[in-house]
C-alpha cells in the first residue's frame, strides 16, 4: 500500500485528491531547443510538491488576498 503525504503539512493525501505545485524563478534565457526543454522538464519533475486539498485552498486564498 502506497500512502502519499502532503509536502507542506505532512498529512496523508486521500486517493484522487492530489494537487501538484511547482514554483520557479524567472528565467532570462529562452528554451530554444527540444533538448533544453526536456532538460528543464526533468528539473521541474524533481522539484514538484504534492499537496493536499487543504493546503491548495490556503495557497489559493493567499493569491486571492494579494
Amino acid at each position: 500500500m502506497d500512502v502519499q503525504y502532503c509536502d507542506i503539512c505532512l498529512n496523508p493525501i486521500k486517493e484522487g485528491t492530489l494537487y501538484q505545485l511547482y514554483l520557479s524563478k524567472p528565467r532570462p534565457d529562452a528554451l530554444n531547443s527540444a533538448e533544453e526543454y526536456n532538460k528543464y522538464l526533468l528539473e521541474v519533475k524533481k522539484e514538484v510538491k504534492d499537496i493536499c486539498p487543504t493546503c491548495k485552498h490556503i495557497i489559493d486564498r493567499i493569491f486571492e488576498l494579494r
